[in-house]
C-alpha cells in the first residue's frame, strides 16, 4: 500500500452528485418563484424576463451550495456496488489514467496482482463540476 494516495473528497463523497441534483431543482424551483413573482406582483416590460431569469440563477447557486454542503458528508453513492467486496476485506483501487493507457494498464496491473479484479470503467469526470 505504500506510495499509493488516498481518494481525496469528490472520490469519496457525493459531493459532485449533490451538486448536480442541487443545480437542477434549486434552478426549477427558482423558476416557478420568478414566475410566482411575475404572476403576482405584474411587471412591464422586459422585466418579468430578467425576474425569471435571475430568479433561476439565484436559485440554480443556492442549489448548488446547499446540496454540495450535504453531499460532501454522504459517502460516494458510486462506491456503493462496491461495499460488500470491501466488507469481505478486499482493497479497492481507483486508477485514473489517460483513457488511451487503459489496456496497459490493466494489463501491468493484471500481471503483478493476478488475483486482481476489474470491475469497469467510469467515464471521464471533469477535475472541477
Amino acid at each position: 500500500m505504500e506510495g499509493l494516495h488516498e481518494a481525496n473528497v469528490l472520490q469519496k463523497t457525493d459531493l459532485v452528485h449533490g451538486a448536480q441534483i442541487g443545480l437542477l431543482l434549486g434552478a426549477l424551483l427558482g423558476c416557478v418563484v420568478g414566475g410566482a413573482v411575475v404572476w403576482y406582483f405584474p411587471i412591464v416590460g422586459i422585466w418579468q424576463t430578467v425576474t425569471v431569469l435571475g430568479a433561476s440563477i439565484t436559485g440554480a447557486l443556492f442549489g448548488v451550495w446547499v446540496s454540495s454542503m450535504v453531499g460532501s458528508a454522504i459517502p460516494n453513492s458510486r462506491l456503493r456496488q462496491f461495499e460488500s467486496l470491501i466488507e469481505e476485506g478486499k482493497i479497492l483501487v481507483m486508477v485514473d489514467v489517460p483513457e488511451h493507457r487503459t489496456e496497459e494498464i490493466k494489463s501491468a496491473i493484471g500481471a503483478r496482482h493476478p488475483e486482481c479484479l476489474h470491475c469497469g470503467l467510469e467515464p471521464h469526470i471533469p477535475a472541477f463540476p
